[in-house]
């Protein structure tokens, strides 16, 4: 066992290195400035693997990893950027409402209101399908207007969606609850193609590429948070009631559905604040901005 555990620290070395080097320079040297209080009195080869890491750490600090020799891997001057970080304010409210709402919505059909999963899977499937075709009419409407606008006629819809569902009672009809799934997806399907044009917007050319890759993670990051957050939410909500009563037990998702909606009012003043257009060039990237200027 301890063959094979010293193969593998002798094969994941290289790695190591340019994982130092290139990916976490901040981080390594936080570690490397605790390498001195880490107790080394055997050669490199017998060191524990806690002893080994600063050793690489410091070997990485030797070497000169700081931020001025190197380029990092997130750039943090694009959150200098206000527009772009009011865009992605934006991009996390809504992702994050929208994969909250989608909990409770397809909990609420079947636990509450009793539909059958037929039922559920029938008011849940035109959504998908209005959802598709209403982002690509709004990508296309994005390219030749003010995308924040979209932005912000979507997180209206959203939260006109949200309070029709806090009103909702007990005998809701099926068709009813079909056309409030198909104006959230509609929503939805307009802010994810416009909020991608409204946050490219906010960047100069040279950082486009980096922007989406931080857009998509803001994304990913705020779905997750919005499952956790209004699971949370509901329970603390149905705690509230002292009764298992089927009406309290509505009320409690509604209570959570119309938060998510003020949240997407809440989502209008950043979304409004975006609006400035990035130039078209970095002035700090004379290469780039001369070969753009060419262009």
């Amino acid at each position: 066992m301890n063959c094979l555990i010293e193969a593998v620290i002798h094969a994941i070395r290289p790695a190591v290195y340019v994982f130092a080097e290139r990916l976490l320079p901040i981080k390594l040297r936080i570690v490397a400035a605790f390498q001195p209080f880490v107790i080394i009195r055997r050669p490199l080869e017998q060191k524990p693997v806690l002893e080994r890491f600063c050793a690489y750490a410091s070997v990485a600090r030797d070497r000169g990893v700081n931020e001025s020799s190197i380029d990092p891997v997130v750039p943090l001057r694009l959150y200098r950027n206000r527009p772009f970080v009011l865009a992605s304010v934006v991009v996390f409210l809504y992702n994050a409402g929208f994969m909250g709402a989608n909990v409770l919505v397809a909990l609420m059909v079947q636990v509450v209101l009793a539909f059958t999963p037929m039922q559920a899977g029938l008011i849940l499937a035109p959504g998908a399908l209005v959802m598709g075709v209403i982002g690509l009419i709004a990508g296309r409407l994005s390219d030749r207007l003010a995308p924040h606008r979209l932005v912000c006629a979507g997180l209206v819809l959203f939260a006109l969606d949200m309070y029709c569902f806090s009103r909702l009672s007990q005998s809701v009809s099926l068709g009813t609850m079909t056309l409030l799934v198909i104006l959230q997806r509609g929503a939805f399907g307009m802010l994810f193609s416009a909020s991608d044009t409204a946050v490219m917007h906010t960047l100069p050319a040279a950082d486009r590429r980096m922007g989406a890759g931080l857009h998509n993670m803001h994304r990913g990051i705020a779905m997750t948070f919005g499952v956790a957050l209004c699971s949370l939410l509901l329970d603390k909500r149905l705690a509230h009631y002292p009764l298992p009563l089927t009406q309290a037990r509505l009320g409690a998702y509604q209570d959570c559905l119309l938060v998510i909606g003020v949240g997407f009012l809440v989502a209008l003043l950043p979304a409004w604040w975006s609006r400035t257009r990035a130039p078209l060039h970095d002035s700090a990237s004379p290469s780039v901005s001369g070969r753009i200027g060419t262009n």
